[in-house]
Parts: C-alpha cells; sequence; structure tokens
C-alpha cells in the first residue's frame, strides 16, 4: 500500500474511532504507570508526605495550565499538533523519570513540576474533541460500530485500564525478577503512549455549532427531498490535507453545474478560520471567566475540585496503604482492584445518555460526594475488616466497585457540563 493510498484510507476514518483508540491505548499506558508511582517513589526513599507532595504538583499545576493550554488550543487552532506533542512528551517524560532522574526528593519534586506544566491538558484536549465530535455524529444521526456518546467512547479506556493493563502490571510487578519489575512501567508507557500520539492526528477539533447543524447536509440542500437551488448550504468535510489545519462550516454560492439542487460543496480548511471562529472582540479569556464565574457555575466547579481533591487522595495513598504492614496486600491484589473499579465504570459509561436523562447534575454531584465519603471511610477500616474476614486485603474490592459512581459519573457528568456551559469553539479553554 502506498503512502498516498494509506493517507486516502486515514481520512475516510471517522475521527470517533481515532477517539476510541487513543482512550484504549493511552489508559493502557496510564494503568502501567500511575497507581503503581506512589510505591516507586517510596521505594525511591521519599516519605508518604513528600510523596504527597509530589503528586499533589498534578491537580495543582493542572489549575492553572490547564485552562492556559486550552486558550493556547483555542486561539491558534492548533489543537490537534498541540495534542500529539504533549502525548509524546508525556510518554517520554515519565520514561526519563524512570531511568535519568536522580531519586532524590527536590529532583523528583521540580522534574514532576515541570513535566506535568509542559504535559497538562492532554485528557482535557481528548474530552473536549471527543463531546463535540458526539454532539455532531448525533446532530448528523451517525450509526457507528460502538457507539456514539461520550460515554460510549470513554469506556474504552476503562476497558484497557481495568479489564487488561492495571491487573497485568499488578501480575508483572509481583512475578517479574526485581530488576525487570523495577523497570517495567518505565518501558511500556512510553510505548503506548507513543501509539496513543499517532491517534491525536485524526481528532476532529472543529466547533460544533447547534444553530446549524454544524455542517449537516442530509437533505437539507445537496439533494434531498427539502433542497432549495437558491439557498447557500453550511457544509463541512473530514477531510484534510493537514491536520493542524482545521476545518470551518463555510457556506457555497449556488453552482448551475451542480446536478440536483445547483450547490456544489467545498470544504474550506483554515487555521485563521478556526482562529476566527474562536475568538471575538472579547477574546478568549475574558469569554471564559465570564462563564465560569457565574455563582451557579462557580459552585458547580468547587463541588468538581472537592471530588478531584477526593480521588487525588485515594490515588496517590491507597496502595502505599494497602501495602502497608497492618493490611498487606499484593501488587496482584492492587491490579485486581484496578480491575474492580472499573466493572462499574464500564457499565455507567455504557449507560451514560440513559442515566443523565433520569440524573440531573445536582443530583449526580450529591451522590458522587456521598459515595466518595463511603469508600474513604471503607479504606480507613481495611486494618480491622483485614483480619476480621478471611479474604484478608482482598475484603476492598466491593469498595471498588463504587468507582463507577466516584469516577465514572463525575467524568461524565463534568465533561457534559463543560460542553453544555462553554462559548462556542473554547471547551477546550472552558474544561480543566
Amino acid at each position: 500500500m502506498t503512502r498516498f493510498s494509506i493517507a486516502a484510507y486515514a481520512t475516510q476514518i471517522h475521527p470517533l474511532h481515532y477517539a476510541k483508540t487513543w482512550y484504549f491505548v493511552s489508559f493502557a499506558g496510564y494503568a502501567c504507570m500511575t497507581p503503581y508511582l506512589p510505591l516507586f517513589y517510596e521505594k525511591w526513599g521519599l516519605t508518604r508526605t513528600e510523596i504527597g507532595a509530589v503528586n499533589a504538583l498534578k491537580p495543582l499545576v493542572s489549575f492553572v495550565a490547564t485552562p492556559a493550554w486550552g486558550w493556547v488550543a483555542d486561539y491558534t487552532g492548533k489543537h490537534n499538533a498541540l495534542f500529539f506533542w504533549k502525548t509524546v512528551s508525556q510518554g517520554l517524560g515519565y520514561c526519563a523519570l524512570g531511568f535519568f532522574v536522580p531519586k532524590h526528593f527536590t529532583n523528583v519534586f521540580v522534574y514532576i513540576f515541570f513535566l506535568e506544566t509542559t504535559c497538562a491538558a492532554t485528557m482535557t484536549l481528548a474530552d473536549a474533541a471527543t463531546g463535540t465530535m458526539c454532539r455532531r455524529a448525533s446532530s448528523k444521526n451517525e450509526k457507528l460500530w460502538g457507539g456514539n456518546t461520550y460515554g460510549e467512547i470513554r469506556l474504552w479506556g476503562a476497558v484497557s485500564w481495568g479489564f487488561l493493563f492495571g491487573p497485568a502490571m499488578g501480575a508483572a510487578l509481583t512475578y517479574l525478577p526485581a530488576t525487570l519489575a523495577n523497570h517495567a512501567p518505565f518501558v511500556v508507557y512510553p510505548i503506548f503512549l507513543a501509539a496513543s500520539a499517532a491517534t491525536t492526528l485524526g481528532f476532529d477539533f472543529t466547533p460544533f455549532s447547534e444553530e446549524f447543524g454544524d455542517g449537516d447536509i442530509g437533505d437539507a440542500g445537496l439533494g434531498g427531498d427539502g433542497g432549495d437551488a437558491g439557498v447557500d448550504s453550511p457544509i463541512t468535510s473530514y477531510e484534510s490535507d493537514d491536520e493542524d489545519c482545521a476545518l470551518t462550516t463555510a457556506t457555497v454560492a449556488p453552482d448551475p453545474s451542480a446536478p440536483g439542487t445547483g450547490l456544489k460543496s467545498k470544504p474550506v480548511k483554515s487555521a485563521e478560520s478556526a482562529r476566527a471562529n474562536s475568538t471575538n472582540s472579547r477574546g478568549v479569556g475574558s469569554k471564559t471567566w465570564a462563564v465560569v464565574s457565574t455563582p451557579t457555575n462557580a459552585a458547580t466547579f468547587f463541588a468538581f475540585t472537592l471530588m478531584s481533591a477526593s480521588m487525588a487522595v485515594t490515588d496517590t495513598y491507597l496502595f502505599l496503604w494497602m501495602e502497608d504492614s497492618s493490611i498487606g496486600a499484593s501488587r496482584l491484589c492492587m491490579g485486581v482492584a484496578l480491575g474492580f473499579t472499573c466493572v462499574s465504570e464500564v457499565v455507567l459509561f455504557k449507560n451514560e445518555a440513559r442515566i443523565k436523562k433520569h440524573v440531573s447534575t445536582e443530583a449526580s454531584i450529591v451522590l458522587i460526594l456521598f459515595c466518595y465519603a463511603l469508600r474513604q471511610w471503607f479504606y480507613a477500616l481495611l486494618p480491622w475488616l483485614s483480619t476480621l474476614t478471611p479474604a484478608g486485603p482482598w475484603v476492598v474490592l466491593p469498595a471498588q466497585l463504587l468507582h463507577g459512581i466516584t469516577f465514572g459519573l463525575f467524568w461524565s457528568v463534568g465533561t457534559a457540563f463543560v460542553q453544555k456551559i462553554a462559548p462556542n469553539g473554547q471547551t477546550s479553554s472552558v474544561m480543566e
């Protein structure tokens, strides 16, 4: 197959299929690295206070860096190039952490600070684009293999994380010789992220306009029954010679040579056009602030911050706590615990649309915070429960099923909320 035929085939793949692949491959890498990293920090001699400080860097840095990078992406229109660069940098950066960075607190802390500043907004770009592509596909009534809702796309990350690579890495760290186990996550992580970087070039970041159906050319003006030969038609296209050139909705004048309605569709691609769509006289920054600073939205974002804080505590300390002598969990047990988190998460993502029809954002927030409280209290009782029951440390597994609510519902509701309030073309700036 020639280079040109490969490129032609790539443009025929729906962008949501690239998104499914990105979530699956990226979360394969994350599962092999992220949950086990605190255990490596402890092995390198960091205290648990220092481990908390290092892991706190990611949400703290992201709080500033994520909207800043989102603004850069929305202003320049270079979403795909930025997404690709960040994914590659993230893979290489954490690989270097395992092999080259001196294993002392100050070195690790400073290195992670600059690494997270560089790589912030990777997930934001993925979620923002996926949400937009899902809305566009739904408006066109496109039926895709695997579904076209955000939850149906996002669940591939849960499958990869919990059912496959999280438990696999837990088994590897348990049974591999120490010399191999000490380097395994830092070897496979950049491999998975290099593969996911290739998929970033297939994401479609073109802003979606509810008002015009964002180029849904179905029957309106292109030969269908509803066509009117004298009406300009908004059109768009997924195909592009340059992945960094955003395709924009455009109108075309009637062309007498075109059959049916007399219209010929010509996709217009221009980074300048994308910039014009995403900015106006008030600027991206001021429009974003106007949205997030309203009392209701600010209160919602504060609730999301509390959820993120609880998630950060769990991600940082749960495995360290399970490894404590009072519990004595193996790395295999930790890997299986990751698998249990995704049992309910996959179910929730699969039924996301149905759930959100019956549960409001406000009710979801209350439920998520309540379930987070239950999880933290259960973890606090683990030393007692592991001695009281014959299951030992494996008694943690039922609590992991709450992850479907505390993470899956949280992520789904949060993404939908941002998609709803974000000004057109500025989802990346608003999403954190």
